[in-house]
């Protein structure tokens, strides 16, 4: 009950609130951005769309979010790029944001593995299988013996990933 009067009260906040934001990219030239029905009313679309337009992901991409209960390691979330040859259009996307987390950190979430979604489109980050990658011309062997926050893109997703949510927060104060 109480969760159900915080998402009211979060719905509420958002249609009486009118985002100062605009987008810069034109609607068709975005990218289409698909989120399971059980995440629908949270409205993450609108968040999803202003950092697509911020990271220049456009319509050449295809981004489907799901809330998942059960991520490797508790993680907040991941994202699967699901193009089998690397510059093939479209781009797809499979976003997974941990079901246990806060709005807050949802939203986190998504800011972060957009730019990853950003990093796979414009090819400074490749994915050569599951445990090999390519990020900026360096091959990274063995990931998993990388810690997380001594890979270069997940240090530039951190980043980037913060200083979005900021500038959608400042662009639609009323939301938390």
């Amino acid at each position: 009950m109480k969760r159900q009067a915080i998402l009211l009260l979060l719905l509420v906040c958002w249609l009486s609130c009118s985002p100062t934001f605009a987008l810069s990219t034109p609607p068709d030239r975005l990218p289409l951005v698909i989120l399971s029905e059980e995440i629908r009313h949270l409205d993450l679309r609108a968040e999803a769309l202003f950092y697509a337009d911020q990271l220049a992901i456009d319509s050449s991409s295809v981004i489907r979010v799901v809330l998942s209960l059960q991520l490797e390691d508790d993680r907040a979330g991941i994202i699967q790029y699901q193009n089998a040859d690397i510059g093939t259009k479209p781009h797809q996307f499979l976003i997974h944001l941990n079901k246990r987390n806060t709005f807050s950190q949802l939203s986190t979430t998504l800011a972060h593995e957009m730019v990853h979604a950003q990093q796979y489109v414009i090819g400074d980050l490749q994915k050569v299988d599951r445990e090999d990658f390519i990020w900026k011309g360096e091959r990274f062997r063995n990931v998993s013996r990388i810690r997380y926050l001594e890979r270069p893109w997940e240090q530039d997703a951190i980043h980037r990933g913060m200083e979005l949510r900021k500038a959608f927060l400042e662009s639609a104060p009323c939301l938390p």
